[in-house]
């Protein structure tokens, strides 16, 4: 048998190959329409080619070649969903060369073409008068809330994040290990804000590797190194659309479906980067265990729904 020294030794080693691949990831999706090379990203994370191709697989659970696809796929995927953009001006800002090439990468995620997509997505059961593409519209469904929300300019922020892979029913496991750091850390917590981020739609093609992070917002910079499990992300100074909601998490998710498909397509904004976010409550996240986090979220709780926008007239 393994004594516990062999096995920590073990762990170490699956840590550090888990945040390499999880370094070489960031790159790829700041890099997602001119992604680099298998050697250079390799090279940049420091691992052979080899090791690199069969880790990369391990972890995120698909190649980096179907993961960089995905990423161009699922920004596409939202730039159809929100915006009023031509279809093929779409496929080339995502970085596909021809018509073709885009409707066959799509409809191997989606399972349909670009324009049949959007076209589903035009015509949701619930709403009435979609296809005006005017602000106002109204709602059949009464049981999905309909938002207030308000947009507001933000300054440059910086986040301290850990990101989390896996199935999207336990992006909350990861909040554990950030909230025992952060109580420990030379932070100020009672002026932090505390954010969840959504990489990935919620269409079933990324339900075993989504991409979450766990993220909080400090009123100063902070000088202490960071763990090693940790980085730091920004966030460009810009528009941000919000929602105020309270309720349990199913009225919660589907005033986002509210806010994301009931708002956003009429109102002359589209997404801004690569995700949205959820903002926390202080309360609802420093209330102690796990336990006492999931007892809150069983029961009524606040949180704002926060879009990253700009106008549809900007070119990403």
């Amino acid at each position: 048998m393994e004594n516990s020294e062999e096995l920590g030794r073990k762990q170490q080693t699956q840590e550090s190959l888990q945040l390499r691949i999880y370094k070489a990831v960031r790159i790829l999706e700041n890099r997602y329409l001119d992604p680099p090379s298998v050697n250079e990203l390799a090279k940049q994370v420091g691992m052979s080619v080899s090791h690199f191709h069969k880790s990369f697989r391990v972890v995120i659970g698909e190649t980096m070649a179907r993961h960089c696809l995905r990423l161009r796929v699922e920004r596409a995927a939202a730039l159809l969903k929100y915006s009023s953009w031509p279809v093929g001006e779409i496929g080339g800002i995502c970085g596909f060369e021809t018509h073709a090439s885009f409707s066959r990468g799509f409809k191997r995620f989606y399972g349909m073409t670009p324009k049949d997509y959007r076209h589903k997505e035009l015509n949701l059961p619930f709403l009435k008068g979609r296809s005006s593409r005017k602000p106002g519209l109204t709602f059949e469904d009464k049981n999905i809330p309909t938002p207030e929300v308000i947009t507001e300019t933000w300054g440059k922020k910086e986040f301290i994040c850990l990101r989390f892979y896996g199935p999207v029913r336990e992006v909350y496991k990861p909040w554990q290990e950030f909230l025992t750091w952060a109580s420990t850390a030379s932070v100020c917590l009672d002026q932090a804000r505390f954010f969840g981020l959504w990489f990935d739609s919620w269409e079933g093609i990324s339900d075993d590797n989504y991409r979450y992070e766990c993220a909080i917002c400090l009123p100063e910079p902070l000088e202490q190194p960071l763990p090693r499990v940790f980085f730091r992300r920004e966030l460009e100074q810009g528009v941000v659309a919000r929602a105020s909601v309270t309720g349990r998490i199913k009225r919660i998710e589907k005033a986002w479906y509210s806010f994301s498909t009931g708002w956003l397509p009429f109102s002359g904004f589209q997404p801004r980067g690569e995700f949205v976010m959820d903002e926390y409550p202080m309360d609802l996240l420093l209330g102690g265990s796990i336990k006492n986090l999931m007892r809150c979220i069983l029961g009524d709780i606040s949180i704002s729904l926060c879009i990253p926008v700009q106008t549809e007239s900007i070119e990403i």
